[in-house]
């Protein structure tokens, strides 16, 4: 299948997963009841993108590093894969936020931590959700960054950055997309406080009547009170989040708290593909700091924690 061009910065493929993977039997069974699997479709940054400083943090001044018309119609998830790094333009450590926008948008947070000098490339993710119609057509991914003093262009979305695109089909009887999320759950006022053992910050109900295959995924922002990782070079404080699916651990990733004066951000993401029997399943997202110095926050002032499940046969983009 050949890539074909969408914009000047991106390239894209697209996947038709009902049709370019070995389907197994519930995934056939499904497409013969004329409810196929979500399309998939891929973007690659080639050119990399500076940032700028935005005190507002409105779109209108953030850099718009995707910008992908699509002439598929319905709901739609997307998920980037930013990688990121601190140029050395300044000697001040800078964060960035990113946002994705999809279509008529339903969920579309802004999600993001901080860079050292000269550090990177790092890899983080966000997620997006909406519906995609004639009028709200494309999926764009908005960043920024900022700090004091913030020096323009010390931060770069650098090339090899990617988007990818899952839209339902409009025949299911039953939504494929299916989330949950801190935001959602409790609104914006409330925080989780983050424990030092492992514990539930979201959770998301699932029943299927047949057997079937997930791709789960998450996507969550510590942000202790004060850092305790102060100095670049010296960071030791680590933030942890664990998926779960039944209670089986399905995804798991520990991190370095990256160094900040004041409050400090970390964002953690995991994904995993599993298949499932008919019956009622459970999906946490658990999270856990291994420090007791500061309380590391969820929500509120201080980022989501989000668990989205993509249903349908799939191949781990």
């Amino acid at each position: 299948m050949k890539p074909q061009t969408t914009g000047s910065r991106w390239r894209g493929l697209t996947v038709l997963l009902c049709c370019s993977l070995g389907v197994g039997n519930a995934g056939a069974a499904a497409v013969a009841a004329g409810c196929p699997p979500p399309a998939h479709k891929a973007f690659t940054l080639e050119t990399g993108v500076l940032l700028a400083c935005n005190p507002s943090g409105e779109r209108a001044t953030s850099a718009t590093v995707f910008d992908i018309p699509l002439s598929d119609r319905g709901s739609a998830l997307a998920r980037a894969r930013l990688k990121l790094r601190h140029t050395g333009a300044s000697d001040v450590i800078h964060f960035w936020n990113a946002q994705i926008a999809v279509g008529d948008e339903e969920y579309a947070m802004g999600i993001g931590d901080d860079l050292c000098p000269g550090s990177g490339p790092v890899i983080r993710s966000n997620l997006g959700y909406g519906k995609l119609s004639a009028g709200r057509d494309r999926v764009r991914l908005y960043a920024h960054q900022g700090s004091a003093p913030c020096t323009d262009g010390s931060l770069e979305i650098m090339a090899g950055s990617t988007l990818d695109v899952w839209i339902e089909d409009g025949t299911c009887p039953k939504p494929q997309v299916i989330y949950a999320s801190h935001y959602r759950q409790v609104g914006f006022t409330d925080t989780y406080v983050w424990r030092t053992h492992l514990s539930p910050v979201v959770q998301l109900q699932y029943s299927s009547a047949s057997v079937e295959t997930l791709l789960v995924m998450s996507v969550a922002e510590g942000s202790p009170d004060r850092n305790p990782n102060q100095r670049c070079g010296e960071e030791v404080a680590t933030l942890s989040t664990q998926l779960r699916l039944d209670e089986a651990v399905a995804d798991e990733t520990t991190q370095i708290l990256p160094a900040s004066q004041g409050m400090g951000h970390l964002v953690l993401d995991s994904e995993a593909e599993r298949r499932i029997g008919p019956g009622d399943h459970l999906v946490e997202l658990r999270v856990r700091a291994d420090f007791e110095s500061s309380q590391v926050r969820t929500g509120g002032c201080c980022g989501d924690a989000a668990i989205f499940l993509v249903r349908g046969p799939h191949r781990n983009p």
